[in-house]
C-alpha cells in the first residue's frame, strides 16, 4: 500500500496571540507587581523562577493562552 499523501492527524494545541500583545500594557501590569521577593532573593536560580513567573502572569492577563484544535483541511481544487 502506498500512500499519495501524508496521514493528517488532528490534534490540539495551545498558544499565546503575542502579534497583538501592546507592551506598554505589559509593562504597566508588570511595574505595579509586587517584586520584593525576587529583590529580596540571594538565589539566581530562585530569581530566575520568581521573574518568569511574574512575565508569565502578565502574559496570562495581556495575551492569554488559546486553545486550537488543529484539522484537516479540505483539498483545494486543482
Amino acid at each position: 500500500m502506498t500512500l499519495h499523501q501524508p496521514v493528517f492527524q488532528p490534534h490540539t494545541t495551545y498558544l499565546r496571540d503575542v502579534k497583538t500583545l501592546n507592551p506598554a500594557h505589559f509593562q504597566l501590569i508588570f511595574q505595579e507587581l509586587d517584586h520584593s521577593d525576587f529583590l529580596l532573593e540571594t538565589d539566581v536560580d530562585n530569581q530566575v523562577k520568581i521573574l518568569a513567573n511574574k512575565v508569565t502572569s502578565v502574559l496570562d492577563i495581556v495575551a492569554p493562552v488559546r486553545k486550537i484544535k488543529i484539522k484537516k483541511r479540505k483539498p483545494k481544487n486543482r
